[in-house]
């Protein structure tokens, strides 16, 4: 009866010695170094995440700034166009007009 659960009133001494925990403390710090090495990777990962995240912004700012000229630009050379078109015709309508003129003087002329 040595295999029971019971408590013996006899006093028995463990036949093993305690075993030196060498391999567990070995693989728990080796988990704690994965532990800390991903979270070292991941603190990593987060702050050239967010560098590029602003490169981005900084890009698209520039960019919106250079189409917001470019659109402005475009804007004048409308107004510039709608300008020298108005100018045209009305030189145009003036050069009827003295096309006319002339052709009256001439028609003036030739019955004389």
């Amino acid at each position: 009866m040595t295999n029971t659960n019971y408590p013996s009133a006899s006093t028995t001494t463990p036949s093993k010695p305690p075993k030196n925990n060498n391999t567990k403390n070995i693989v728990i710090g080796l988990l704690a170094a994965c532990l800390l090495g991903s979270w070292g990777y991941l603190l990593w990962d987060k702050n050239k995440s967010t560098e590029k995240i602003e490169q981005q912004q900084v890009q698209i700012s520039s960019l919106d700034s250079a189409k917001t000229d470019i659109h402005r630009e475009f804007d004048n050379a409308l107004a510039r166009l709608d300008s020298v078109t108005g100018a045209n015709n009305n030189l145009e309508g003036q050069l009827n007009d003295s096309q006319k003129d002339i052709d009256a003087k001439k028609l003036k002329s030739v019955k004389y």
